[in-house]
């Protein structure tokens, strides 16, 4: 594969390395894009082929076909990475300037063959093919190698970078106004199943109840400036059970920050508690809270009816497999 368009049309030395007989009884497949010119071309030139040659124009399966073949003959733009991820030995040629650092690289890594582009040999591409071919354990070692530098967490590394640590505390007198602040808030009361105004006063009587009584913990997620994310408050049962509520900072809201806490939180509650099984139970139309719970791995297990206002029941149990909160 030489890209969307290959304005160079490098496809077609390859091909003509193909018509050698070295090549008989090997299956290959050329991928061209929709918009390559030189179609007609290199299909006529691909039924000269000594080898089982098939020519797809616009795959929509490029990984597949990746998993499939032993070796590759690519161009060297981010179809490299592709290929390195999957693990696939490559000969890669620069097919534009750009290119060239990326090839050289690949090669002295010994994850790709470099050809150069300016001045192509289609005998020298065609050895260079065949020597690969007929060297397993080569194409493994650079396999490896291809493995090594991308595994296909990449994504994972940028959310990471992008958010922040948080670090959880127990909640402490000093937060009791905060937390009033939290969840006064007009959204907050017209998602709550007692959306009823909360006065200071009704306040400080709960959160002062709350933090003295030994089945409830409150938790606060805070930033690394020690700025205030979030509240997790969990309620443990008398059966290894326990229910959790959970509010975010305004500020913080659609950052992801919820499935985060949620999650720490769940873990600590897990690995310092004997609770088992952890409950949560959010209004229908609650969808960022639902959102953030499921992508804390909470499972969806049925709907209830509380306070009058139609509920999700999500849980989460301790004997679930580790996995990382999105």
């Amino acid at each position: 594969t030489m890209g969307g368009s290959d304005p160079q049309n490098l496809s077609l030395p390859v091909l003509e390395c193909l018509r050698s007989s070295q090549f008989k009884g090997m299956e290959v497949t050329v991928v061209v894009g929709v918009s390559n010119t030189h179609v007609p071309a290199l299909k006529t030139l691909a039924e000269k082929s000594a080898c089982s040659l098939r020519l797809i124009v616009g795959a929509n399966d490029m990984s597949e076909l990746m998993a499939w073949a032993d070796v590759a003959v690519s161009s060297a733009g981010s179809t490299c990475w592709e290929m390195c991820m999957l693990g696939l030995p490559a000969v890669v040629i620069d097919a534009a300037p750009n290119q060239l650092p990326l090839a050289q690289e690949l090669d002295r890594r010994k994850i790709a063959v470099h050809m150069s582009r300016p001045g192509l040999d289609i005998s020298q591409l065609a050895a260079k093919i065949e020597w690969l071919v007929n060297a397993p354990e080569v194409r493994s070692i650079m396999s490896a190698n291809a493995s090594q530098l991308v595994d296909g967490r990449g994504a994972e590394r940028v959310v990471a970078a992008m958010q922040a640590p948080m670090t959880l505390r127990p909640a402490r007198a000093e937060d009791c106004h905060l937390l009033w602040q939290w969840t006064t808030d007009p959204s907050v009361r017209s998602a709550s199943f007692s959306p009823e105004p909360i006065t200071w006063e009704q306040h400080q009587a709960w959160f002062t109840s709350k933090i003295k009584d030994p089945q409830c913990l409150i938790l606060i997620g805070e930033d690394e400036h020690g700025k205030a994310l979030g509240q997790f408050r969990v309620d443990f049962r008398l059966d290894r059970e326990a229910e959790i509520d959970v509010s975010v900072s305004p500020e913080h809201r659609g950052m992801g920050w919820g499935s985060r806490l949620i999650g720490q939180c769940v873990g600590r509650v897990f690995n310092s508690t004997d609770a088992q099984r952890v409950h949560a139970f959010i209004r229908v139309e609650n969808s960022a809270s639902i959102r953030a719970f499921q992508g804390a791995r909470f499972a969806a297990v049925g709907t209830d009816l509380v306070k009058g206002h139609a509920a999700v029941h999500y849980l989460r149990e301790k004997s679930q497999p580790e996995g990382k909160e999105s």
